[in-house]
């Protein structure tokens, strides 16, 4: 992705086919963040599927269970059904996790390299036009639609509009904070 930043004069309108250009970086940034929350889901599964611990319990717990009642079927039937149903549930329960973590380490690869050919598969050069603070999903998806609809003619316009746009979530964001707050209060007043 291109560092540099290419000037527009400040009252510059913005062309249509840099608008265009713009537009078009919304959906590779989408995948690109799923992608991405899908790589991050696999490196936990991976973790959990090779963890020790996972591994004794699985063998220990689940696999002896199941012999023990195996064994204790021709002595005590209660007991030894009882041990064989606990060996099940453990080898389900660990045994998942574990193969969670295979299916990760098999997958994880694939979903890396779709990551990393949906960045260079993809024209970034329109991002030179977009100040560097502003090369999000969030904030290109409303400087493209504010310069596709018209609400502003030029990138200067645009951030400006995304500022205030960020600026009223957070005023609304307090304000509900605050009136959760108070709420609150005056449920935990009315208990006493």
């Amino acid at each position: 992705m291109e560092q540099m930043t290419k000037q527009l004069a400040a009252n510059e309108a913005v062309p249509r086919e840099i608008i265009a250009e713009i537009g078009a970086l919304v959906e590779p940034l989408k995948e690109i963040d799923s992608v991405t929350s899908e790589i991050e889901l696999y490196k936990e599964d991976k973790e959990k599927g090779s963890s020790i611990l996972r591994w004794f319990l699985f063998i220990f717990l689940g696999l002896f269970e199941i012999l023990g009642g195996i064994v204790f079927l021709g002595i005590e039937p209660a007991a030894g059904g009882f041990e064989l149903v606990m060996g099940v549930l453990f080898s389900i329960i660990f045994g998942r996790k574990i193969l969670l973590g295979f299916q990760a380490r098999a997958k994880l690869p694939a979903a890396e390299k779709r990551l990393q050919d949906l960045k260079t598969g993809t024209n970034w050069s329109a991002f030179a036009y977009i100040p560097p603070k502003y090369r999000d999903l969030h904030a290109i998806q409303f400087i493209a639609s504010a310069l596709e609809n018209m609400r502003a003619t030029t990138m200067q316009e645009a951030v400006n509009l995304f500022e205030n746009e960020l600026h009223k979530m957070r005023m609304e964001n307090m304000q509900a904070a605050t009136l959760e707050a108070a709420v609150e209060a005056r449920n935990a007043a009315g208990r006493w």
